[in-house]
């Protein structure tokens, strides 16, 4: 019987005892999370699903990875799920492209075709400008902007100190700055 009252830490002694159930009651909990930060750190939606079935078998088979000693569970896991995309983009062919760029929910925050239109260029524009970026500063902005994890835990889950990952945060918001202001300038130039 699930107790609402359940931590992490109690689920993955469950899971670590082969308890299915709990394992559940684990993934309901934190796929979507795992989830969204593969589809922002890698963009195609099928290489996310990799690696989110990958995270989540290794979780499975080898829950002994984790223990309260390694820090909280959900910080834990999104170091997990970011290494495991890390790894898959280094395994991408050099000349790939993106072939699927992810939709922010455009269907439903634009029901106007034109607005979902713009809507639709303004976020593949976006995610053009974090895929320009170098790996550890798209891991910095994705972590802390797009899943909302504190400063301190972004440091914890890319294991650097906190100056090191306000920098790296401060770098990566000026080439995106400056990476979506040439977008715009060639945009209002092409017309």
């Amino acid at each position: 019987m699930q107790s609402a009252e359940e931590s992490d830490e109690d689920l993955m002694r469950l899971v670590s005892a082969r308890d299915a159930a709990a394992f559940a009651r684990l993934v309901d909990r934190h796929l979507a999370r795992v989830h969204g930060l593969a589809r922002r750190l890698l963009g195609r939606p099928a290489d996310a699903e990799d690696v989110v079935q990958d995270v989540m078998a290794k979780l499975w088979t080898a829950p002994e990875a984790w223990s309260a000693s390694k820090g909280n569970f959900p910080n834990w896991l999104s170091r997990v799920t970011s290494n495991a995309c890390i790894d898959r983009l280094r395994r991408r062919r050099p000349d790939t492209g993106l072939d699927e760029v992810m939709t922010m929910t455009a269907d439903e925050a634009a029901p106007d075709p034109f607005d979902k239109a713009f809507d639709t260029q303004r976020a593949n524009r976006i995610e053009q400008a974090l895929e320009r970026l170098p790996e550890r500063q798209k891991l910095a902005i994705v972590l802390f902007h797009f899943q909302g994890h504190s400063g301190a835990e972004v440091a914890r889950i890319m294991d650097i100190k906190l100056a090191a990952m306000e920098s790296l945060l401060a770098r990566a918001r000026r080439k995106l700055k400056a990476d979506l202001a040439d977008d715009l300038q060639a945009l209002l130039t092409d017309n």
